[in-house]
């Protein structure tokens, strides 16, 4: 089909499929956007309780009929809750970002990254949603996708700070950590949501302890060593006990290999360094104190208590 093209015809036949791609993805939207007006008008009676109008966007977009969204999922072949999506995203470029939709009608931008973008800022009110508009419309044709959507996540929280600080709240109590069942094999699944530092401090933890006990499991994959060491922050006296040895015997290494001078400091790693008198306290303490304590119940028959 392309053999009597030249390279230079070639590469324009490449970046008008790119375009006919993106535009076509567009005429998927606005079909979306044409059935949402066809059925935007409110029912009356009985039909205007059983089909109601929703609001599928942010503020400002117009609702649409409940029932009909399912007839054009099935129409394009596609889940009502993708369609409903989709739907949400033309709204919101539409009504609330005309500028960026603006460039992504005429194929000059991918659609799935003004989508993300309607998505990020659909929360925000319609007086303020323009900066972010604004500031997408100008790069999204010319930047890359992962630079556009840092920007965007910039200004929706420059749109409205304290609704960003709201946000942040709320999405702070939603923290959560979660345990599921043993499996047959003696295993469980734990699932957590923690603040972005917590989260990085465990994982660095989790690589120090890695390293350290690695020489004791040569069979192991990094994986499976990863996992015996976050059981170590579950028993934090074995935890401390391991980090203090070998903090020891590291500490001698360095000293013997290579002394340390004043102008070359240290900084060690917040999630394993010791000041030097909590180190020496620590070396001198039993910790096997610390072990949790646990409650063993047995149920014995009368008959073993008795010797019958």
């Amino acid at each position: 089909m392309f053999d009597h093209l030249s390279p230079r015809g070639l590469l324009d036949a490449a970046a008008e499929a790119v375009r006919a791609r993106r535009l076509a993805e567009v005429r998927d939207l606005e079909v979306i956007a044409a059935w949402a007006a066809v059925h935007s008008g409110e029912s009356t009676g009985l039909v205007r309780r059983m089909n109601p109008l929703v609001t599928v966007g942010g503020e400002g977009t117009p609702r649409v009929q409940d029932h009909a969204l399912g007839e054009i999922a099935l129409a394009r072949s596609s889940g009502v809750a993708a369609t409903i999506n989709a739907l949400a995203d033309v709204l919101d470029l539409q009504h609330r970002l005309p500028l960026t939709w603006a460039v992504v009608r005429e194929g000059g931008a991918e659609v799935y990254v003004a989508r993300k973008v309607a998505r990020m800022s659909r929360h925000l009110p319609g007086a303020v949603v323009g900066v972010v508009d604004a500031a997408v419309a100008r790069m999204i044709a010319t930047e890359a996708p992962g630079r556009v959507l840092t920007v965007a996540e910039g200004k929706v929280i420059e749109a409205d700070p304290a609704l960003h600080e709201q946000r942040v709240e709320e999405e702070k109590r939603r923290r959560y950590v979660a345990l599921g069942r043993s499996d047959e094999f003696g295993l469980r699944t734990l699932i957590a949501r923690l603040d972005a530092g917590d989260a990085a401090w465990v994982q660095a933890t989790v690589t120090r302890v890695a390293e350290i006990i690695t020489p004791g499991h040569p069979d192991a994959t990094a994986d499976e060593v990863r996992a015996i060491a976050l059981g170590y922050l579950a028993r934090p006296a074995e935890l401390l006990a391991l980090l203090v040895e070998h903090e020891a015997t590291a500490s001698q290494a360095e000293t013997e290999a290579e002394p340390v001078t004043d102008d070359e400091p240290r900084e060690p790693s917040r999630a394993t360094a010791f000041p030097s008198d909590l180190l020496d306290q620590l070396r001198r303490t039993d910790l096997t104190k610390l072990r949790p304590k646990t409650v063993l119940y047995v149920h014995l028959h009368e008959a073993t208590l008795l010797g019958a």
